[in-house]
């Protein structure tokens, strides 16, 4: 076997006869190691994961889940999933893909081993009942659990099982080259099982500065620059020979306040005015995030479980009277965490707040240690993220609202202290509930009662965009993730050399 590896790796660097190469420009560092070594579940190691390892499942342009490395699956029972595997899938490493690594994968999951964890900790057992059949048993019903194995990249188990760090997936490309300087190379895999990408290969190279990433797109440096900010991406659009390509909507970025007694926005009067004090219109259109809408929910419109709640009208004279009545006029001090990259979108927050008597402090810190404060719930305001990895408005719900429970790793991600058990309760009817109508109206339930709690208030919902040439289309991947297979040249050969 490993001589059959080494002589298909081989081929794996011949360049697929008549397809371009494909030069793109990304934003961060590749995280080139293997995915359950990047257990922060960076997004720089999603630009790998996805492009050189696969899932059981994966999403259709419709968020539906279908069949990837699981050929099919059915439920014996309500708690029981069996999982048929595709033949002759075959890693990197010429070795043949199996039930084994299956379980190997998620069995690292389930340890909380992974930032996947949550999503595996309602696993009760896994077992390889065949070469190429997998039968997973769940604590309770648990109807997301194809969206959540559907983010979970399957490598070799001994790859897991040795601790090996190098890429070895089954994805349409593997990881040929990484130089100190920023610059990676992907090749297309030979032995693909599935459609062949569109490119013999890739050539990606990390410019961190957006100006000078859509700057080297337009002198022709490039076929592809991610991320671009708003700047960039109307100078691209004046350009006949180049396009704006916008993903799904990604994420929402939301800001998060303290809640719990004795906490000094513990007064759900201040919370209001703070609320009452945004305007997300302009908070949008002053972001620098690409394409932006403001938000009044904590998950985009085409997430599963998005409630349709009202915008929330800009009030100040209301937001002053508030700020009065709970006692703290003339201004209410609030420092506000953030990562260094969203302090432009901080002072923007900092300026509305200020019209209605706050005085907020800006404290832009790396993003590691913004993790660490919020951690160790140490943050009075910050800004966050809500993502709905599995496309469903649980992921958000549970993990940022639901009161902490390590035992089932709920709420670990709730750093606004907020806890109420009639909002437990509901989320947990929603998190097994198989009748999808009835989910829907658990998780738009649950989303107003969230909202309503205004420990997270939500401010714009992004729409990463980038810039290509013209003739490069572009099919986004419903989550957002970057796929360098779901760009494709629509006419011509772009990038070819």
């Amino acid at each position: 076997m490993a001589a059959g590896g080494c002589l298909l790796a081989a081929a794996c660097d011949r360049p697929a006869p008549g397809r371009p190469t494909l030069r793109a420009l990304l934003a961060r560092p590749l995280d080139t190691r293997a995915p359950y070594e990047s257990s922060d579940g960076a997004a720089s190691a999603a630009a790998i994961s996805f492009n050189v390892y696969e899932g059981l499942v994966r999403f259709d342009a419709d968020r539906r889940p279908v069949p990837a490395l699981a050929s099919s699956w059915n439920n014996p029972d309500e708690f029981t999933w069996v999982f048929d595997l595709r033949e002759s899938v075959r890693f990197h490493d010429g070795s043949l893909f199996g039930a084994d690594d299956v379980v190997a994968v998620v069995q690292l999951a389930r340890s909380g081993r992974s930032a996947l964890g949550a999503h595996f900790a309602g696993i009760e057992e896994i077992t390889a009942t065949g070469p190429r059949t997998v039968r997973i048993r769940t604590q309770q019903r648990n109807p997301l659990l194809l969206a959540q194995l559907s983010a979970l990249p399957i490598a070799k188990a001994r790859d897991v099982e040795s601790g090996a760090a190098a890429p070895n997936g089954t994805g349409p490309f593997r990881l040929a080259a990484a130089e100190g300087d920023g610059r990676y190379r992907l090749e297309v895999f030979a032995h693909y099982w599935g459609e062949p990408p569109p490119w013999s290969s890739v050539e990606v190279t990390v410019v961190e500065d957006a100006a000078a990433r859509g700057a080297a797109l337009l002198r022709g440096e490039a076929d592809f620059a991610e991320r671009l900010d708003a700047a960039q991406l109307a100078e691209v659009q004046r350009q006949a020979d180049y396009q704006v390509l916008t993903g799904a909507a990604r994420d929402t970025v939301a800001l998060g306040l303290r809640v719990e007694a004795g906490d000094p926005l513990a007064d759900p009067r201040l919370r209001e005015a703070i609320d009452l004090a945004l305007d997300r219109s302009a908070i949008a259109a002053s972001s620098g995030v690409g394409r932006a809408r403001p938000a009044w929910q904590l998950v985009p419109s085409g997430v599963f479980g998005s409630a349709g709640l009202p915008q929330q009208r800009r009030d100040l004279a209301r937001a002053r009277a508030l700020l009065a009545a709970a006692g703290r006029r003339p201004a209410f001090e609030l420092p506000l965490a953030c990562d260094q990259d969203q302090a432009p979108l901080a002072e923007r927050v900092r300026a509305d707040l200020a019209e209605a008597g706050f005085v907020v402090e800006v404290r832009a810190m790396p993003a590691d240690r913004l993790q660490e404060l919020l951690e160790a719930r140490g943050a009075a305001a910050f800004l966050t993220r809500a993502r709905a990895l599995s496309a469903d408005g649980i992921d958000v719900l549970v993990n940022h609202f639901h009161s902490p429970d390590p035992a089932t790793r709920r709420g670990m991600m709730n750093w606004t202290g907020h806890s109420n058990r009639e909002l437990d309760g509901v989320l947990d009817r929603a998190r097994a509930e198989l009748d999808w109508a009835l989910r829907s109206e658990l998780l738009g339930q649950a989303m107003t009662m969230a909202i309503r709690s205004r420990a997270l208030l939500p401010l714009l919902t992004r729409h990463e965009s980038h810039g290509a040439r013209a003739g490069i289309a572009f099919r986004g991947e419903p989550r957002g993730f970057l796929r360098f297979a779901d760009l494709q040249p629509a006419s011509g050969k772009p990038g070819a050399r």
